[in-house]
This record gives structure tokens, C-alpha cells and sequence, in this order.
């Protein structure tokens, strides 16, 4: 295998796993878990994954107009995505990272020799002063204390080392992925995008057309085959594994709207979202009770 993956065949078993594990966590504590994936581990082979729920910023604050202009997701990208990767890349300690918005994590990186394979953050917490228009909601947040550090860093490391349990054996760096890894990576990682084949071509450094004659080749299918897959087994782990509105689900999901995105995943999975979610859970707590 080229890169470092999930060993379990089950995706589903240990995406309940970590969920688990996260979700414990997270109620002793007070706090958000999110997972960022830098080299796209939290997935199988086969596309399904693991964490998909927690591979964004859904804590309730964070969520707090971001969409409400655009210049506010590229901020929340900027601070919380590319500024913690690189003062992850300059130190593989542990740090506090406070965003635009006045919200304190603890982010912990987790390295396998040289190579930087998830971030986890821990919070939110009440961190340096807000806009204005998010001070009201910044003062509900929990005041930082210097007291958590330790055994919040504590706990983290020992989830880490149960994510790290899971993963191929081995430090080394592995070799480049093939072309067929590199198009599902990238499908994977932008699913939430408005994605083309152009933009496909242009990772890859080809033409669209040729583009789309890899995906048949290099993947069986075609390139929007190929995504649709990947963002209906996303949206599924978001219905089973978060509370998030089908509105959110549907744009994490790299749809447009939500009536598009019922429709879609209505035909690829036989049965409407909101039907799913309750189904999945109601079998998951054991309830036999019909629809």
C-alpha cells in the first residue's frame, strides 16, 4: 500500500470507535473535538471513511456566520486550517491557536517520522477579543484556564496513540501514491467543493480530457461518478455520525441546496436523508420499531 491508511476492512466499526472515544472525551471535558486529515488517512480504499463528521470546525460558534460571507470562510480557512499547519509544520508540539473570531483551541499534531498526518483540536474556549458582531456569543463561551492544559494534552495523546494503533505499522516515508490514489485523495479532500475536471486536470497537470480518461481508467467509473460516490458515503457518515441540519450537510457535501442534494441521495441510496439518519440511529440504540 502506498500510503498510510485505516487498517480495518469495517470503516463503519471504527469510524463508531473513534466516535465513541471522541464523544467521551468531549463530555468529560466540555470541548469540540475536530480532526483535520492532512494526508487523507481517515478513509478506506474504497472511499468510505472515518471521522467525517469531525473533519470540520462544527462547534457552534465556529459555525456562527461563517457562511454568512464569504470573506468570513476564508478567514475561518486562513486562521484555523493554513496558520496551524504551519506552526504545526515549524514544531510538532502541542500549542494554543486562537482564531479571528476570538476562539481558543488546543491543537495537538500528530507526526509519523517527518510527515504531519492529522492535527486534533480541542475546544472552544473563550480566547482573545472578538469582532464586535460576535461578542455576545464569545462571552457564553468557556473562559480558558491555564489549568486545563495539562490534562486536556493528557487525554489527546492518549487518543492519538489509539488513532495511531489503527494505522499501517512503520515511520518511514512512503512512496509517492499512484495516479489512482492521487485522483480519489483529491476527490476525497474537495468533495465540499464545486469541483471540474478541469480543476482535476490541473492537480494532476493534464488536460480535462485527459483528466477524465484517467478517472475511467485509473477508477472504472467517470470523474462525477466518481465524486457523487464519494460525497453520498460523506453525507452518510455526517447523517449517522453528527446532528448537523441537512442545510449544512448538503454544503459540506459540495451541493448547492438542500432539495438537490435530498434528491441525490435519495436515488443513490434509496431512502430520503432525513429517513436515513433516523433509521441508522434508531438501529444503532436497538429500537425494532417501524418507520
Amino acid at each position: 500500500m502506498s500510503n498510510i491508511q485505516i487498517i480495518q476492512e469495517d470503516s463503519v466499526k471504527v469510524g463508531q470507535l473513534l466516535e465513541n472515544c471522541a464523544a467521551s472525551f468531549e463530555q468529560r471535558f466540555g470541548v469540540t473535538l475536530t480532526f483535520h486529515d492532512q494526508q487523507g488517512i481517515f478513509h478506506l480504499p474504497d472511499g468510505s471513511g472515518c471521522l467525517f463528521s469531525r473533519q470540520t470546525h462544527c462547534n457552534a460558534y465556529c459555525m456562527l456566520r461563517r457562511y454568512a460571507a464569504p470573506e468570513n470562510n476564508r478567514r475561518c480557512l486562513h486562521d484555523c486550517a493554513a496558520m496551524v499547519e504551519h506552526q504545526s509544520q515549524k514544531s510538532a508540539a502541542p500549542f494554543l491557536h486562537d482564531c479571528w473570531k476570538g476562539a481558543r483551541e488546543v491543537v495537538l499534531p500528530y507526526y509519523r517520522g517527518p510527515r504531519l498526518l492529522f492535527l486534533v483540536y480541542a475546544g472552544v474556549f473563550r480566547g482573545g477579543e472578538p469582532p464586535e458582531e460576535f461578542r455576545a456569543a464569545w462571552k457564553e463561551l468557556p473562559p480558558w484556564r491555564e489549568t486545563l492544559l495539562e490534562p486536556l494534552l493528557a487525554e489527546l495523546r492518549v487518543l492519538n496513540a489509539g488513532i495511531a494503533a489503527l494505522l499501517e505499522p512503520g515511520t518511514e516515508m512512503e512512496p509517492p501514491p499512484d495516479r489512482r490514489e492521487l485522483i480519489r485523495r483529491y476527490l476525497f479532500v474537495n468533495a465540499h467543493r464545486k469541483l471540474t475536471l478541469s480543476d482535476l486536470g490541473r492537480h494532476l497537470s493534464v488536460s480535462p480530457s485527459r483528466a477524465s480518461h484517467l478517472c475511467r481508467t485509473c477508477l472504472g467509473v467517470s470523474f462525477q461518478e466518481s465524486l457523487l460516490a464519494i460525497r453520498m458515503r460523506k453525507a452518510a457518515e455526517l447523517l449517522t455520525g453528527s446532528s448537523l441540519p441537512l442545510k449544512e450537510i448538503a454544503r459540506q457535501c459540495g451541493f448547492a441546496n438542500v432539495f438537490y442534494f435530498s434528491a441525490a441521495f435519495r436515488k443513490f441510496h434509496d431512502v430520503p436523508p432525513g429517513a436515513f439518519r433516523r433509521r441508522t440511529n434508531s438501529a444503532r440504540r436497538g429500537d425494532h420499531c417501524a418507520e
